[in-house]
């Protein structure tokens, strides 16, 4: 039985695009939420984080603001999780969402980040002690945002 041209083009387009849907639909874009301590202390915080900028996260209480520099500055950054743990790459990207904001900080005159909450997809979560990280198959990613201000010293 021979099988038009025609025909047999329109099938094999059909089958590859329900593989790449089906693939699309498996591709995997978890929360997950880990310690903000637990990332700071790591080894990786000396080399991307130093102590002029401080971070304040969620409710923490913090002293009397002089000037508000930056209000709800968004930080994102994505990592890779191919060499490294989801712990550690998801502790890596969010360090670099920090060394984001400290960055931004320096440059307006700023000494800390307040009110920093998790972010991702526009979708606020506040916490004092956790953050949020998408974890895919390959890639990590985390969203903050905060308000870049100057405190009282």
């Amino acid at each position: 039985m021979k099988v038009p041209v025609k025909t047999a083009g329109f099938a094999a387009l059909f089958i590859s695009l329900s593989l790449f849907c089906t693939a699309a639909a498996q591709a995997r874009n978890e929360a997950v939420f880990f310690s903000i301590q637990d990332a700071i202390k790591s080894d990786e915080t000396n080399s991307k984080i130093r102590d002029d900028v401080r971070f304040y996260f969620g409710n923490q209480p913090y002293s009397a603001v002089e000037a508000v520099l930056s209000q709800r500055y968004v930080a994102y950054k994505k990592g890779s999780i191919l060499d490294s743990t989801e712990l550690e790459a998801c502790n890596k990207t969010f360090l670099a969402a920090l060394a984001q904001f400290q960055e931004h900080a320096r440059r307006l005159g700023g000494n800390a980040v307040t009110n920093i909450e998790s972010f991702y997809k526009k979708i606020s979560f506040k916490s004092n002690d956790k953050y949020e990280c998408h974890a895919g198959r390959s890639r990590t990613g985390v969203v903050l945002r905060g308000d870049i201000v100057r405190l009282n010293k």
